[in-house]
């Protein structure tokens, strides 16, 4: 009878951490609603969008423009030679329509190559801020789904150390236990108490920070399925994981357009030492007085032709410029060939922290075994004398903890493969179906 009474909270608490909330949403839901709200990745969008104008500017120097002018001048002319003078009052109105077609001009080619990078690198934060919207999501999920288990965990340790008190008060009332059997359970009971409102403190405030990514107040969650099969990353080869970093991090391909970007403005500043051609066509209309007769002269005039300039010298501001953009050109290739080890280190860090976090699931599964098992003993013990109470508290403290420690490490191992999935570039909603289909009600 003893021992009936010792479990049944036990199998309670277990039961609860069963059920799912009907009605749940579950990941995929959550990162929608965080694409629609959260202000970060709204911001990456419009800076992404203001990045692919860049291409659009830098072909316009390669395209013709067309100009129109216009002038009105009241001339008051006065002519002294050949005597006598003569004098007039006369309005000159001018109307030009010219189009210029640049046909060789070396900086205008180097620059639309530059505004081409810079708008692959908009491309390239965009699908960064992405890659970082999943990883917020899925943490901001998987915390709420943390907290929720603590909470859990802590009302069944509590309604389990409450009835651990309570046979330890009877016991102590007809002579079979201690008053410090008596005294350990009530410490044990305020200790747990504490330990429920500092879970519910904690749910409270994962609640509120999915909510402010969301754009609304958290809803029930989808929970993770108990039969989560733990795997190793594939190809199980740290090699393979740095090799693409190396290639794909959005870090490294970024600086590599900066790469690109102050090569090109190294063309540009070179192109300062080069003559520039454009073709020139106008046409213009011109009404006009003079001062040797009161007719009014109107005449067209059409213009067609070809336009070179030669720089000369600038005081030797071209050759500095130069010297200058390559310089920085420079130093934009030491911080790519930096970035590239970075991420080597970031990848092969993430991978063994995936490897890592599938061999402390494993171990805590095999503990959480373990420890159930030790409880069932000691609460036989108890139930024959050869256990006190304090020991079947302690035995219970250690299961719920290995209960709480495998529910985070089991988040933790689905955290770290969409982190190795970050680091080498490829994160992307297909992963996050992945770990929607380990959740318990995925739609």
């Amino acid at each position: 009878m003893r021992r009936m009474f010792l479990l049944t909270p036990l199998a309670a608490g277990i039961a609860l951490g069963l059920a799912a909330p009907a009605g749940a949403e579950d990941l995929l839901a959550i990162y929608q609603l965080a694409r629609q709200n959260d202000p970060t990745w709204g911001a990456a969008q419009a800076a992404a969008g203001a990045g692919r104008e860049l291409e659009v500017q830098g072909r316009a120097g390669l395209l013709p423009t067309v100009g129109f002018s216009a002038t009105r001048f009241r001339v008051d002319q006065t002519v002294r030679e050949p005597a006598p003078p003569h004098t007039a009052n006369y309005d000159s109105d001018t109307y030009t329509l010219q189009l210029t077609q640049p046909l060789y001009r070396k900086q205008n080619a180097a620059a639309y190559r530059q505004a081409r990078a810079g708008s692959e690198q908009a491309e390239i934060a965009l699908g960064a801020a992405e890659q970082d919207l999943a990883l917020r999501s899925t943490q901001a999920y998987f915390d709420v789904l943390a907290a929720e288990d603590q909470l859990r965990f802590a009302e069944t340790e509590r309604n389990a150390v409450s009835g651990v008190r309570q046979l330890a008060e009877r016991n102590f009332n007809v002579g079979s236990a201690t008053v410090i059997d008596v005294h350990e359970a009530r410490a044990r009971l305020e200790l747990t108490e504490a330990q429920l409102v500092a879970a519910q403190g904690e749910l409270d405030a994962r609640r509120s920070a999915l909510g402010a990514l969301t754009g609304g107040a958290a809803p029930a969650l989808a929970r993770l399925r108990d039969d989560l099969a733990i795997t190793d990353p594939e190809p199980a080869e740290p090699r393979h994981w740095e090799d693409r970093a190396a290639q794909g991090n959005p870090g490294v391909r970024v600086l590599q357009t900066l790469v690109t970007m102050a090569a090109e403005e190294t063309e540009k500043s070179r192109s300062g030492h080069y003559p520039t051609l454009d073709f020139i066509a106008s046409r213009s209309t011109i009404r006009t007085g003079n001062v040797f007769s009161p007719a009014l002269f109107d005449y067209d005039q059409t213009q067609v032709g070809l336009q070179l300039q030669v720089p000369l010298f600038a005081g030797g501001v071209v050759a500095s410029r130069v010297r200058e953009t390559k310089a920085r050109e420079e130093a934009a290739q030491f911080q790519y060939e930096g970035s590239r080890t970075l991420a080597r280190k970031l990848a092969r860090d993430s991978y063994l922290g995936t490897t890592t976090a599938a061999a402390r699931v494993r171990a805590l599964e095999r503990a959480e075994r373990a420890s159930k098992k030790a409880l069932d003993a000691t609460a036989l013990g108890y139930e024959t004398g050869v256990r006190t109470g304090v020991d079947v508290l302690n035995a219970q403290q250690n299961y719920y903890r290995t209960q709480r420690d495998l529910s985070g490490a089991r988040y933790g191992w689905l955290m770290s493969q969409l982190r190795l999935k970050a680091a080498v570039g490829a994160l992307g909603q297909d992963d996050l179906r992945q770990v929607n289909a380990a959740l318990a009600d995925a739609r």
